[in-house]
């Protein structure tokens, strides 16, 4: 690899999407000015903001030329994506939620990666924080690379072993603007990445954290149950099937994960309502896993699905609601996330 590039080598857009965040935007901002390397752009999309999260935007764009902001009316976060990639001119595209944190080294190690080894799509690692003095390093290097084919990729992406957040890499520009985000639902990475690992060839990952993803109260993944939570269930149903359709193959493999889904949000549905929107919560759960049914034999032989999901899932046959109720119980009891981690 070479130890220098040239900044007008490869040109990455960075899109921000912006909504009421004044307290945090700047330290997102600065993250990304500060890039070791050069040649990028930043696009702050406003989103409708009613405090001064504009206001910083616009002081960034007017010191800075990378910077560029774009106030539109509130239209949620998938359109603030849709409007940033309408717009860039970059090689690449990354996303980047206006509340979180880059590694001042994410570009140059990306394009560094990206001239060893040219990709559609590069994955890295990332990691949660609640003050920003916690991710600033001083990583300089790519410690481990490897490069995957689209269904690798994919498999990968139903095993959990790569987040469904489109945040932690970075797409080619031809391909990431094929696809728009769904507007108004939330979720809408589960809708949006599969689709784009659909359509690429090569798929490089990197072992580095570059991302810093803050944990914060009031965001959309520590927020209570909302009826919201089903477009998480649409967007597997969809990718599900289309994953199926492209790599039967991964047939085994993506019902597992659609039904892990289906049972966190049993749990969360019996726990969180009642009466008849309880029923209702229980009928459009049942609505997507009758369109995907399967045989035993397509989840006891394969060899992608741990012990634990063919044994929940074997006994979903029997009885869906204990065994999701069990489910839950035992990775309580394991001290996991139940709804972070399937």
């Amino acid at each position: 690899m070479n130890s220098k590039i040239k900044d007008s080598d490869i040109k990455i857009s960075f899109i921000v999407a912006v909504f009421n965040i004044e307290v945090f935007v700047s330290e997102c901002i600065e993250s990304l000015i500060h890039q070791t390397y050069r040649n990028i752009e930043i696009i702050l999309i406003d989103d409708g903001s009613t405090d001064n999260s504009g206001k910083i935007c616009d002081q960034y764009a007017s010191k800075d030329s990378r910077v560029r902001t774009i106030h539109q009316k509130n239209r949620g976060l998938s359109e603030a994506r849709n409007t940033g990639m309408r717009n860039a001119t970059g090689d690449y595209i990354g996303f980047v939620d206006g509340d979180d944190i880059v590694s001042l080294e994410c570009a140059r190690i990306a394009v560094e990666t990206l001239k060893r080894s040219p990709c559609d799509i590069l994955f890295w690692k990332y990691k949660q924080f609640i003050e920003a003095k916690q991710c600033y390093d001083n990583q300089t290097s790519v410690r481990d690379y490897r490069r995957v084919n689209s269904p690798k990729c994919l498999e990968e992406l139903l095993l959990h072993n790569l987040n469904e957040e489109v945040w932690n890499g970075i797409y080619k520009k031809t391909i990431a603007v094929t696809e728009k985000f769904p507007a108004k639902k939330q979720n809408e990475d589960v809708f949006w990445k599969y689709r784009v690992i659909l359509k690429a060839n090569d798929i490089g990952f990197i072992s580095d954290q570059l991302y810093f993803y803050r944990i914060r109260p009031g965001s959309i993944t520590q927020s209570p149950f909302s009826w919201k939570r089903f477009d998480s269930l649409e967007g597997r149903y969809i990718r599900t099937k289309n994953i199926i359709e492209n790599y039967p193959e991964l047939k085994a493999t993506a019902l597992s994960e659609i039904y892990a889904e289906a049972m966190f949000l049993y749990s969360d549905v019996v726990s969180s309502l009642h009466g008849e929107e309880r029923k209702l919560g229980l009928k459009r759960i049942n609505y997507y896993l009758d369109k995907l049914p399967f045989r035993f034999s397509e989840i006891l032989f394969s060899d992608k699905i741990s012990k634990m999901r063919k044994v929940t899932l074997v006994l979903s046959k029997i009885s869906f609601a204990a065994t999701s109720r069990l489910k839950v119980f035992i990775l309580k009891r394991l001290g996991r996330d139940v709804f972070g981690t399937h």
